[in-house]
């Protein structure tokens, strides 16, 4: 027989927004998980919504719509009608489902199964937000192009450096308010503490290369900031991915990441990569600074979804 139980506590889940989750099990095993969160950043159309995240599930519609009937319920009783996800608490923690690829995951990209998609849209899941990811098979080096930019930039006083390595919590400390302001506009944006910001970005430091990773700065304070790394999944390619790119919004910093994006490309050239990923892009998101650094070909999409209840008729009354 197939139960469902709900927990106040779930040791998987972020703490941060946590409403409870649930579980869908058998006299064997857990067949399916969900957390569920209130974050008071995540609104639709001015409305609270119900984020779910921390999600696994095995390929059955019949367990998934167990478990979603109980998140649905669970929506009615605090008063919410549109459920969103997956997210894990935030947009700093993992979200997002994979919904096409041509490719295999690369280094930090998002890995769920394909069925996964197909069991929220069998539920009535609708898409709200679309990702992609590109891959360059030919890198191209922008640097002459925007060198009179960065020359610009070194006469206002801003100083380019490679991320400093051996002081890098300091480094990240300082790059935690850039990007809180950097990404203030993005969907569904939560602020993040500069203490949570570097114990997030801790792990990646395995990862890092300072030639790929650098920072701008004005008198030591943060005013852009590029993170890349080798594809370590790509044994026979030297792949960059570009992950993280942001700046200070005001108007002076315009241009900056074209800047930092050539730099980057100028040192991944010389270092003999040979095709390039562009990581996790929102469609609607314009400010692609890192486009004219590649000629990309598709190589993987992904999805937001929601479920609006008002408009299910046949959702428990």
């Amino acid at each position: 027989m197939i139960k469902v139980l709900k927990k106040a506590t779930c040791p998987s889940s972020e703490t941060e927004f946590f409403h409870c989750c649930f579980e869908v099990y058998n006299e064997k095993e857990i067949l399916a998980k969900i957390s569920l969160y209130i974050n008071p950043y995540h609104t639709i159309e001015l409305e609270q919504a119900l984020t779910i995240g921390n999600f696994e599930c095995v390929n059955d519609q019949g367990v998934f719509n167990i478990l979603m009937d109980a998140v649905v319920k669970e929506a009615k009783e605090v008063n919410l009608s549109n459920i969103i996800g997956p997210i894990n608490g935030n947009t700093w923690n993992e979200y997002r489902l994979v919904s096409t690829s041509n490719a295999q995951p690369f280094l930090l990209d998002v890995d769920t199964p394909q069925y996964y998609i197909d069991l929220y849209k069998g539920y009535g899941f609708e898409t709200l937000a679309q990702y992609y990811s590109e891959q360059a098979e030919n890198l191209t080096d922008n640097w002459e192009k925007n060198k009179p930019k960065y020359e610009a930039f070194i006469e206002q006083g801003v100083s380019f450096h490679e991320f400093d390595m051996e002081n890098a919590t300091r480094e990240l400390e300082g790059l935690a308010e850039l990007c809180n302001a950097s990404f203030s506009n993005n969907f569904l944006f939560s602020p993040i503490t500069k203490e949570a910001f570097v114990m997030k970005m801790m792990p990646s430091l395995s990862i890092m290369n300072p030639r790929y990773t650098l920072v701008a700065k004005v008198d030591n304070r943060p005013v852009g900031f590029i993170f890349c790394y080798q594809n370590l999944h790509d044994k026979v390619d030297k792949t960059i991915v570009v992950k993280t790119l942001a700046r200070d919004l005001d108007d002076q910093y315009k241009g900056m990441g074209n800047v930092l994006s050539s730099l980057v490309m100028k040192n991944v050239i010389e270092d003999d990569f040979t095709k390039g990923i562009h990581a996790l892009m929102l469609i609607s998101n314009s400010s692609t600074y890192i486009s004219s650094s590649f000629a990309g070909n598709f190589l993987r999409s992904y999805e937001l979804l929601q479920l609006k209840l008002n408009n299910k008729s046949w959702i428990q009354k």
